[in-house]
């Protein structure tokens, strides 16, 4: 079984931050400390002669002189809490292929696939990269009908030179009903 330092180091593994400089914000929360236990000054007296009728009354509410512990620590894990919010945590931005076996990588590089073909790289290479890692071959298929279909398993590093120079492809669409528009 796990013990829970184990189990806490990996969960704390995994996280990473989108904007990781807001954490700087960290380093201003004895300042926050600071400005949470300052209580105002106490307001100037100036006598009223109307309002010595109140002045047997008794207020049933005081204003304590500082604010309580609890709430002073309340207030500060809040400010905490937003700044971390703010650094916009993430948990595993980076997904690994799970198994021992070889990675398939089925990539659509049609022409439609254009637009986001950023994006699929960058999916594709990340998923490169835990191959890399677990040292599994690669099988890269490419939909396009142009593309060259490799059916051969590749080491990692020649699989991400394969997905470096991958380009989306003019070809026809894979369902027949399609083919009649597809002019090659």
């Amino acid at each position: 079984m796990p013990s829970f330092a184990g189990l806490l180091t990996g969960l704390i593994s995994g996280l990473s931050f989108g904007a990781p400089y807001l954490l700087y914000a960290l380093i201003g929360l004895p300042i926050i400390y600071w400005l949470l236990r300052v209580t105002p000054p106490a307001p100037k007296r100036i006598v009223f002669p109307p309002l010595r009728l109140l002045f047997g009354l008794k207020s049933s509410e005081e204003t304590p002189a500082r604010t309580p512990w609890w709430l002073l620590l309340l207030r500060l894990i809040a400010a905490a809490l937003a700044i971390l919010a703010l650094a916009e945590p993430l948990y595993d931005p980076t997904p690994v292929a799970r198994g021992a076996g070889p990675l398939v990588l089925v990539v659509d590089n049609g022409w439609t696939s254009a637009a986001q073909w950023q994006t699929r790289q960058a999916a594709m290479n990340r998923a490169l990269t835990g191959a890399t890692r677990d040292n599994r071959p690669v099988l890269i298929v490419a939909t396009a009908e142009n593309a060259p279909v490799i059916t051969q398993f590749l080491d990692p590093g020649k699989a991400l030179q394969t997905v470096t120079d991958m380009t989306p492809r003019r070809g026809c669409p894979i369902a027949p009903r399609h083919w009649r528009n597809c002019r090659p």
